[in-house]
């Protein structure tokens, strides 16, 4: 404030360029709802590739840089100076930055309204936004018939700064001229002038998030016109309108979607985002609209429907920390000792995450009144509860499972009809609007996209009930009749793997980072790692989340530390087998050898882990698959 009072030319003169930077800063983030500060900005992840942050400025000038603000190159003499009043300039960048967030986009779409013909003059005053109100992902370029068609040749002509710039997604049309204008990285973007941006979404899926799609919608100007070949193809691909995934995926099969988490990734957080957690489809993903969405829930003839928000209602809401994992998990493995058929899942696929919804056992008790009591006393004719998702394969038939129904009415098996993930509406790879978690138990009984909940005196019909997921032994034939007639699988096994490793500072100590869990809300007592084939065990550091009331959902990550002149000693042709193994709160430990619990179908493996280390670099040298024993 002394410098200010002392130099009022400087602060006009440095006024007036930061007003102009600011500007220039500020308005390619004009397309937002809020400012760069509060949440990463579109502008450093733009459709293409991130803007060069070296891009030249006024000497001295402060650059908005995220939530923080430095000055360039300031003379010694004036470096207080300068500092204090970049810092007050910039602010005023920011409140140019912040009316043109509120004006931008609404004199965009009005700009773009007068373009069709259309007038927004009656248009009510806007009110304040709500995250609830924001758009969803199956909403984005969805056909609209208020606005007009294109073609892609009329597409294509609009490639560049002089003839504008259009591109396209899904079914639509947007005119993006005054976006590329104002922002940094504009000149990238022009590579997608005329076409599809949805390749590029596909690569950078930071994309996928509403202020993202408000943004892009709010430069609507049309749909695409579509041949009735393209429309005959889109129609006979079932998968056509799957959601886009993230890149960093371990892919195994594009139709249905299966992929694991990357290993690396993995153990890194206790909690797994939800871009990264695994994908297991079975079918084609349904694309279900919130507000159209009801649950049929019905018992010998008795029906109930009921709309999501009146489900949010009649219930208690509990959120709980639960791991999600495919009955195929370490599939992989089996095939060391022979071929299995199914996807060769790695390790992967497996996830820790938060859900919120409301407890099953509330519900069924809301609609059958004294439903809970009479299971209890023994008095009920229903054993099962069955659960129909809204994905549905070729010949018509629904994805369904089921459970037997002392889980699904005990409240302290926090079986939950859940509708959020991670703190976000649940996504569209993982059952929006809506899906069970039934925790403890494989991945494959808690049903995505949630249509019926049924009560039945047997267990479900469907295929992957009667016909997949069996608990086979190492013995079993490839005989239907004896698979149809082997038991349904429900808890999960004990279970863990390493992920990853490291060299600690000292240089002396190898770590390794991997996760543990068992079913049946047991907790893991103890981990161990063996570097001598099983001579000597380790105890491992577990991080976990504190049990409720007596039991564990959600998995334990585990860090071990071994000597790494050890871990050389024992090394065979220059690489060194490390195991993990994990022993639940009842006792139970993995089996020592994938051999004792190898089936047909590769299920339920979850046999003790090694991988090779290389003890010169401290990492996992190769997967054990490739390595001969």
């Amino acid at each position: 404030f002394v410098s200010l009072s002392l130099c009022p030319c400087h602060f006009c003169l440095w006024l007036l360029l930061m007003s102009f930077v600011g500007v220039r800063r500020a308005t390619a983030a004009c397309l937002r709802r809020s400012l760069a500060i509060t949440r990463p900005p579109l502008i450093a992840s733009p459709l293409f590739a991130a803007p060069s942050r070296t891009s030249a400025l006024p000497f001295g000038v402060a650059e908005l840089s995220g939530s923080a603000f430095c000055v360039r190159n300031p003379t010694k003499t004036k470096r207080g100076i300068n500092a204090v009043v970049s810092l007050v300039a910039a602010f005023v960048g920011l409140g140019v930055a912040h009316t043109l967030t509120q004006s931008f986009p609404r004199a965009h779409a009005d700009a773009v309204a007068d373009a069709n013909g259309n007038s927004n003059d009656g248009d009510e005053e806007d009110e304040e936004e709500d995250e609830d109100d924001m758009l969803k992902d199956e909403e984005v370029g969805r056909t609209r018939d208020d606005l007009p068609t294109f073609s892609r040749s009329i597409i294509a002509q609009h490639n560049s700064k002089e003839k504008g710039v259009w591109v396209y997604y899904r079914n639509g049309v947007y005119d993006v001229s005054l976006f590329v204008e104002a922002h940094p990285g504009g000149e990238k973007i022009l590579e997608a002038a005329g076409s599809d941006i949805a390749p590029f979404w596909r690569l950078y899926a930071q994309h996928q998030v509403p202020f993202v799609w408000e943004t892009l919608e709010a430069m609507r100007i049309g749909n695409i016109e579509r041949s009735s070949e393209e429309m005959a193809r889109v129609r006979s691909d079932p998968f056509a309108d799957d959601p886009i995934r993230d890149p960093r995926f371990v892919v195994h099969v594009e139709k249905p979607f299966n992929a694991e988490t990357d290993p690396a990734l993995l153990a890194n957080t206790y909690i797994t985002p939800n871009n990264l957690h695994y994908v297991r489809n079975h079918l084609p993903v349904p694309n279900i609209i919130e507000d159209h969405y009801t649950l049929t829930i019905s018992a010998d003839g008795e029906v109930h429907i009921l709309t999501l928000e009146e489900l949010k209602k009649i219930a208690r809401t509990r959120t709980i920390h639960a791991v999600m994992q495919c009955a195929g998990n370490r599939r992989k493995d089996m095939n060391n000792v022979a071929f299995v058929k199914g996807t060769p899942w790695n390790i992967g696929a497996i996830g820790n995450a938060t859900y919120k919804g409301v407890l099953l056992a509330d519900v069924l008790d809301y609609c059958f009144g004294g439903l809970r009591a009479r299971v209890e006393d023994g008095n009920c004719d229903f054993h099962h509860v069955e659960f129909e998702g809204h994905d549905v394969g070729p010949s018509g038939e629904p994805y369904k499972a089921s459970v037997p129904i002392s889980k699904a009415v005990d409240p302290m098996q926090d079986v939950l009809l859940v509708w959020e993930m991670n703190g976000e509406p649940i996504p569209r790879d993982h059952g929006y609007p809506l899906r069970v978690v039934i925790p403890g138990h494989i991945g494959a009984r808690s049903v995505k996209w949630l249509r019926t909940v049924r009560l039945l005196e047997s267990e479900s019909d469907g295929f992957f009930q009667q016909h997949d997921y069996k608990l086979l032994s190492p013995s079993t034939t490839p005989n239907k009749d004896i698979i149809n007639a082997s038991r349904s699988m429900q808890e999960s096994g004990v279970q863990s793997a390493i992920c990853r490793s490291w060299c600690e500072k000292d240089g002396e100590t190898l770590a390794l980072r991997g996760y543990a869990f068992s079913g049946g809300g047991r907790s893991i007592d103890r981990v161990e790692v063996s570097y001598d084939d099983g001579d000597t065990w380790i105890k491992a550091e577990l991080t976990t989340h504190p049990r409720t009331l007596g039991r564990q959902w959600g998995w334990s990550l585990f860090t071990a530390r071994v000597p790494r002149a050890v871990v050389a000693s024992n090394a065979v042709d220059g690489k060194t087998k490390i195991m993990c193994r994990a022993v639940d709160d009842a006792g139970n430990t993995q089996p020592s050898d994938a051999k004792d619990v190898w089936n047909l179908r590769g299920l339920a493996n979850n046999s003790i882990h090694f991988v090779y280390i290389d003890p010169k670099n401290a990492c996992i040298a190769t997967d054990h698959n490739d390595v001969e024993e």
